[in-house]
């Protein structure tokens, strides 16, 4: 009777049916029995969906209990609470402003109201978050948040038993969160900070609050309970007389994006820096699942790259493809006592606001042996090219189906310029014969150029890797080396020094004529890839190719790495 077993791992109906029908037919009871009848069909039918059913809610039941597999928004708050990680719910778009009126010691207050407008002309209010006193200029600069609403000093009702008080909404910007309490023997409110629950810096009597994330809206969380024998309270207690007020801005999200010509409802001169951007409707499931064991792991302060990662991703909600974050030692020649962070706006955020946020907060965050500093990043394109052939005997699909196929193949794997990748030939080989088994490769069919673009007045680009000799070039740049030849091309040439550098040489081309119009126009580095231009050489931005010395390309440190197959030519055998 070993053979009278049901096949347990068949989990679809049909297949859960027929595993009943054959391990029936197999028994001795009523084996001669027609299974297919109306009658026991009805019956089959309903425990293989019953069967089906239960198999698909214990594999949910699995999937949400795990941070890694989770899909509902409530399991993955429910699982990141531990971690101290509060999931945002709408994020409020920021701009930046100088106040140029008011004259010496004048205060805006926190909360003061501007108005945006976007390029459709609608008007979005935005507030100050901070309390800002010009200088003796007379301005100032500051971070405006958008909101539909403004709470002000909105008292709230905090459970003395359990230290709770429920804020509804999730379009509440949780950086704009400001919480008050007036102690029954205090004259006054007074302002309590925020803390994460791995905060171990708290005592008994540290004014600060707690947040948890629900469905509906957020908790408000005070100490936890009177210390009794040697349990301790975590942070100072709301008493029943103590009085709480709460203010925060509920945002538009990314409806706020894109405003400028912003003004002052307090009769402030203002000019707009940058426009409003970073507002977000929801966070990214999948990114928080990444990040939230990295920030727990970094405990809310900045020592290790992970750490900064960690916490950008968390308070700026950037997304893993777009920013890095590397330390100063990682640099040719090293520069220790430094993190770098480099980093692309998305389509809701520039990159000067994003850059000038991602810094400060760092510097918050960061030991205080350890500067951040901002680093613009380079885009470099992978181009690769060279000839993909396809049995036409193995497919029914055209040249132009299978590239089309190719092609998507690639950009699917590869859909964003985005640092920390590297891409090989043989992944692009791969992805061919993944897309089409009629691909007929060899390894030597496809090759890989670096392709990016030098800009005037700057002399040093870094590709952070290995470079082959006499491979760089640059084809008809405008140049002021010579007055005679506003039109020249570059090159790399010659031996390669003690340092492992290569001259580059400026010249022209006269059919099979070469007129070389300066020996030593610049230099790169065949080891690091750095390369060096002389101030005179370039006048107006031009492309530039060189090939790396490997069959792979990466984009490391402040190098942000596209993917070009455009290239590479299908045809059939």
């Amino acid at each position: 009777m070993s053979d009278n077993f049901i096949q347990i791992g068949n989990l679809e109906f049909e297949e859960i049916k027929s595993s009943l029908i054959d391990y029936l037919k197999k028994q001795e009871i009523i084996k001669d029995y027609s299974f297919e009848g109306s009658a026991t069909q009805v019956l089959l039918d309903i425990l293989a969906y019953n069967t089906m059913y239960q198999a698909f809610y214990m594999n949910m039941v699995a999937n949400e209990s795990f941070l890694d597999t989770a899909q509902r928004l409530q399991s993955v708050i429910s699982l990141v609470k531990p971690l101290g990680y509060v999931i945002p719910g709408k994020t409020s778009a920021t701009g930046t402003l100088k106040i140029r009126q008011g004259g010496l010691d004048t205060v805006i207050p926190r909360y003061s109201r501007f108005t945006g407008r976007t390029q459709d002309g609608i008007v979005y209010n935005f507030y100050s978050n901070t309390e800002h006193v010009l200088d003796t200029d007379g301005e100032a600069d500051i971070v405006v948040y958008e909101g539909k609403q403004l709470v002000a000093q909105n008292p709230v009702s905090v459970d003395p038993g359990t230290q709770k008080a429920f804020l509804s909404g999730i379009d509440i910007d949780l950086r704009t969160l400001k919480v008050e309490v007036k102690k029954k023997e205090d004259e006054d409110y007074s302002e309590w900070a925020f803390s994460s629950n791995i905060n171990t810096n708290i005592t008994n009597e540290s004014k600060v609050f707690f947040l948890e994330r629900s469905e509906l809206g957020y908790f408000l969380v005070f100490a936890g309970r009177s210390p009794t024998g040697s349990e301790e309270q975590v942070g100072e207690r709301i008493e029943e007389d103590d009085l709480v007020r709460v203010s925060y801005i509920v945002s538009s999200g990314s409806n706020g994006n894109g405003c400028g010509n912003f003004s002052s409802t307090n009769g402030f001169t203002v000019e707009t820096i940058y426009i409003s951007s970073g507002g977000m409707n929801e966070p990214d499931l999948e990114e928080i699942k990444f990040f939230a064991p990295k920030w727990f792991a970094s405990q809310d302060r900045a020592v290790t790259v992970n750490d900064c990662k960690a916490i950008l991703a968390k308070e700026l909600g950037l997304s893993q493809d777009s920013f890095n974050v590397f330390g100063g030692e990682e640099l040719d020649p090293p520069i220790y006592g430094r993190v770098f962070v480099s980093l692309r706006g998305n389509e809701n955020q520039s990159d000067a606001a994003a850059a000038t946020e991602a810094v400060a907060k760092l510097k918050e965050k960061c030991v205080v042996s350890i500067l951040p500093e901002y680093i613009v990043p380079t885009d470099l394109v992978a181009n690769f090219y060279g000839d993909l052939g396809f049995k036409s005997s193995a497919t029914r699909k055209n040249v132009n189906q299978i590239t089309s196929s190719f092609l998507s193949a690639v950009y699917e794997r590869y859909p964003n310029t985005s640092f920390n990748t590297t891409i090989a030939v043989n992944d692009i080989l791969n992805i061919a014969t993944n897309a089409d088994s009629s691909f007929k490769i060899d390894s030597s069919d496809v090759e890989v150029s670096l392709e990016g673009f030098i800009t005037p007045g700057k002399q040093k680009y870094h590709l952070r890797q290995p470079v082959s000799s006499e491979s760089f070039s640059i084809v008809d740049a405008e140049s002021s080396i010579d007055p005679d030849y506003p039109i020249v091309n570059f090159e790399s040439y010659g031996g390669v020094d003690k340092r492992g550098d290569q001259k580059i040489r400026a010249y022209v081309e006269d059919g099979t004529f070469i007129t070389v119009i300066r020996e030593e126009a610049g230099k790169i580095n065949l080891e690091s890839g750095h390369i060096i231009m002389d101030e005179d050489a370039i006048t107006s931005p031009v492309r530039f190719s060189v090939n790396p010395a490997n069959s792979f390309v990466s984009g490391l440190q402040d190098i942000r790495l596209g993917v070009n197959v455009s290239n590479i030519s299908v045809y059939a055998l």
